[in-house]
């Protein structure tokens, strides 16, 4: 990462901490923060994992080759981490030291330390995974020792690499590019078929196989021995977290009990982590991945998210800031073992991009929630976001930064922590060469003060905003302060309807400049608004205006209190629909989500009502519903409720008035009510596409909404259950004729989950998963040995067919289909469908019945005595 990235964050944090700022705030006199606490993954250690037993480690060169006096300190940089850059520019400190350094005194301790630990995560398993330490081998032989020659006549096409930290090879892909003839940092490796120069060491690869020899380097550094089983953990986020009450108690101790709570509150918290869940855990490991789909490991990760946060407020964190995922697709670990060609084709890999897309999207969310939530206590929530910078710098080439899909370390293919070395390769000019975060444990990252010209315009809006933040906040936290003050007589009165000065007051905040104030109005306006019949115009045009303010924050606290406006007054009904339909174009994604929740309460409350709104004639000036006086859409309200939705969502061979309409009438009310006309009428749009259709991406569409908002409805929607689950089970299997693998394992997986096909089963019901199956499989046709998706499909079915295996259900078609089209061409298929197929065989071996096994030993020794 980069200087940039240092001073985005830089900030972003200082938004948060809405207090003025001067230019000199470098001191500590003029500091606008006591402390400075971090927590998360090699982002934000310093050096924590040095006092720890873990390979995850970064206390030698040339890590550190642009600190103080060239000093490795542990941070995964040459230089400072993006923390130091913050601690320096509060005023607090010019470094973060790391908790776990034992020499740190009590002055050092109260203005704030880091936490975190290189290679952990939100997820408990993260810091857990385990690191199977053996030597790298050369085409299949242990390497020599360092300094020892390569054997006589070894060629360039026998370099094979192997690469310990995922106890797998790297893939066929890089070891290919290797045998190719490919720059070795200034010299050229021979063509594939010449040998290796006599004389040529090790050590005279190191740089460009990444970690060839660090068996005889970096762990016997760490006194790990090479060939041991597993190599030590690291600190995770519930450990960091007993650290830092460690942390109180040691302070308590020293200054007491008093003053640090008020340093703690006035302290400034920073979390950054994730990335090593997703790109070393659930992409790497076949462990989350069977138990969650991305959208659901997504979403357990946020719990650990709200759960670490949680306990942060619980401790005392009022300031708290969370760093959002990098585009992961642009890490050069990322590029490097998901391209087909990773030393020329560095592009960035858009599925990892867009994970982190989405996390980042519900992070906010999450946030926001919090925010809210804990606004009594005066606690802060930011989101800092660096994937947009990030990309600016990666894609749009900005800041002077040339090779930013490269790390500046060997290679620049993946090398971080024990893979970097002092021997390896060092990019002369670090500036220029900007890694995101290549965890992992990490890549040599680059931290540089950016060149003074770029500091007026970065700085200038910065302290405009802060200025103006610093003038209201005195003022702010008064009406803060009363507005708690009349929602709290207004909860406790048993007639709410004499406080109405109260209620008007509230009512008045709707003016105030305040972004807190605006957002706790537009909580109690609405929760109190039934008892003040007179003053219910006021409050709704209040509660609009807040709909409309610049602060996301408050928007949506508004949006999310407009239906309690209708439920017991349904003239206020016309007007908020209207006004929530509109919002439905949103640009924040957040805020489209709160129109959802609100639309979907409203259906709640009076189905036929919103929706003779939200289609009318009139269209409430909605061009985009494209109504018309005379269309389909002009009186859906008469028709059956059935019809209706099937209309809605099928569109009767008409354009859709708004997709994020029909997707909303198609929600848990709506499920609920008529379940199997809904479920058949969602279901026809992956059986067919209508070619007149005007949105492109409805498939898609419903696709999505089925996983995300049917699937988990499941116990309340399949009721009965044996006539419901049998239905959805039909619709599925007729929804299977073209679907990806992604889609077609999403079904499967919900059909697993259904209680038709549980443990407790009929054998039928088992082999009926099986004949689905096999019907992906595609085990009539004839197989074409150029066609690679086929031989994809077949290898993933087999292996989503192993559990039902293990329950009883028939493997013969798959054997028979393996041994009468597969093995005859075996030796034309790619070296890695080869070891997945024989694999997968393997797994599913165990559950062969004596007559296929006679069938297929034949063809299974002919593959052994080809191998030998």
């Amino acid at each position: 990462m980069s200087g940039l990235y240092s001073f985005i964050i830089l900030i972003l944090i200082f938004f948060m901490l809405e207090a003025p700022i001067l230019i000199q705030a470098q001191s500590k006199k003029n500091s606008l923060v006591s402390a400075i606490f971090i927590f998360g993954d090699s982002t934000a250690d310093p050096g924590n994992n040095n006092y720890i037993s873990t390979p995850f480690k970064s206390n030698f060169s040339p890590y550190g080759k642009d600190f103080l006096n060239h000093v490795p300190t542990g941070r995964f940089t040459n230089g400072m981490l993006a923390n130091d850059f913050i601690a320096r520019y509060v005023g607090v400190k010019e470094y973060v030291p790391p908790y776990l350094d034992q020499n740190l005194s009590i002055e050092e301790l109260k203005t704030g330390v880091s936490f975190a630990s290189a290679g952990t995560g939100f997820d408990p398993l993260t810091p857990k995974i385990s690191i199977h330490a053996g030597k790298s081998h050369i085409g299949g032989k242990a390497l020599p020792n360092k300094g020892d020659s390569i054997s006589k006549g070894t060629r360039t096409r026998d370099l094979l690499v192997s690469h310990p930290v995922f106890g797998t090879h790297i893939g066929v892909r890089v070891n290919s590019d290797l045998r190719r003839k490919v720059p070795h940092w200034g010299k050229a490796l021979p063509n594939k078929d010449d040998s290796i120069p006599k004389g040529t060491r090790t050590r005279d690869l190191l740089g460009f196989l990444p970690g060839v020899w660090y068996p005889y380097w970096s762990l016997t550094k760490f006194g790990f021995t090479p060939g041991s089983p597993t190599l030590g953990t690291v600190i995770s986020l519930s450990k960091q977290i007993e650290y830092f009450k460690e942390y109180q108690e040691k302070m308590e101790a020293a200054i007491g009990k008093e003053q640090t709570q008020n340093l703690i509150k006035e302290a400034l918290f920073i979390i950054s982590a994730g990335t090593n869940d997703y790109v070393v855990n659930y992409n790497t490991l076949p462990i989350r991945s069977k138990s969650y789909t991305l959208s659901s490991y997504t979403d357990f990760l946020l719990q650990h998210v709200q759960l670490f946060l949680q306990k942060l407020v619980d401790q005392g964190a009022r300031r708290i800031g969370m760093v959002g995922l990098p585009p992961m697709g642009c890490l050069p670990i990322v590029i490097t073992l998901n391209s087909d060609n990773a030393f020329s084709k560095r592009n960035c890999i858009e599925f990892y991009s867009s994970i982190a897309r989405d996390y980042n999207s519900k992070l906010q969310n999450k946030l926001n929630d919090m925010q809210i939530k804990f606004a009594n206590l005066g606690s802060r929530f930011a989101y800092l976001d660096i994937y947009g910078p990030l990309m600016d710098m990666i894609v749009g080439h900005k800041y002077d930064f040339e090779k930013a899909n490269y790390g500046c370390c060997g290679t620049g293919l993946l090398e971080g922590a024990f893979l970097c070395n002092p021997s390896s390769y060092v990019c002369k000019n670090a500036s220029n060469v900007s890694p995101p975060e290549a965890d992992p444990p990490g890549s040599v990252r680059v931290y540089v003060d950016l060149p003074k010209s770029h500091f007026p315009s970065l700085l200038l809006s910065l302290l405009l905003k802060l200025t103006s933040l610093a003038m209201a906040e005195s003022s702010d936290e008064a009406i803060i302060e009363k507005l708690y003050e009349y929602g709290e007589r207004l909860n406790e009165a048993k007639d709410k309807s004499q406080n109405v000065e109260d209620y008007e007051n509230i009512i008045k905040a709707a003016k105030s400049s305040s972004v807190k104030a605006m957002q706790l109005a537009a909580q109690l306006i609405p929760r109190f608004f039934k008892y003040f019949p007179s003053l219910s115009v006021r409050a709704v045009d209040a509660q609009l205006d807040f709909c409309e303010a610049e602060e996301l924050g408050v928007r949506v606290q508004a949006i999310r209190g407009l239906p309690l406006f209708c439920k017991d007054t349904p003239e206020h009904l016309s007007k908020i629909v209207d006004i929530l339909v509109q919002l439905l174009t949103a640009e924040e994604n957040v805020e489209r989500d709160a129109v959802n929740k609100a639309l979907l309460s409203l259906l709640r409350q009076d189905v036929e009502g919103v929706l003779s709104l939200t289609y009318s004639v009139k269209c409430h000036n909605l061009e985009h519903l494209l109504c018309e006086e005379n269309g389909p859409w002009a009186q859906p309200y008469k028709l059956s409720y059935e019809v209706r939705i099937v209309k809605i969502v099928q569109g009767d061979k008409h354009p859709i008035p708004h997709p994020l309409i029909a997707a909303l009438l198609l929600r848990q009310f709506d499920f609920l009510s008529v379940p199997v006309a809904s479920l058949t009428a969602l279901f026809k749009h992956i059986e067919t596409i209508d070619e007149q259709m005007s949105d492109d991406n409805l498939r898609e569409r419903t696709l999505v909404f089925i996983k995300d908002k049917v699937f988990p409805l499941k116990a309340e929607l399949l009721k009965p259950p044996e006539k419901m689950e049998r239905h959805i089970t039909d619709l599925i299997k007729k929804s299977l004729q073209d679907v990806t693998g992604g889609e077609f394992k999403m079904f499967m997986d919900f059909l697993r989950s259904l209680s038709i096909f549980g443990n407790k089963a009929p054998q039928e019901r088992v082999q009926e998963l099986i004949e689905i199956i096999s019907g992906q499989a595609d085990l009539d046709a004839q197989f074409n040995v150029s066609d690679g998706d086929h031989i994809n499909r077949l290898i993933a079915c087999l292996f989503m067919a192993i559990p039902f295996f293990e329950r009883g259900a028939s493997n013969s078609k798959f054997l028979n289909y393996l041994n009468k089209h597969i093995f005859p061409v075996f030796d034309k298929l790619p070296e890695e469908r080869k070891v997945d197929l024989l694999k997968n065989l393997a797994e599913s071996a165990p559950y062969t019945i004596p007559q296929d096994s006679r069938q297929i030993l034949p063809s299974v020794v002919q593959l052994l005595k080809a191998s030998i």
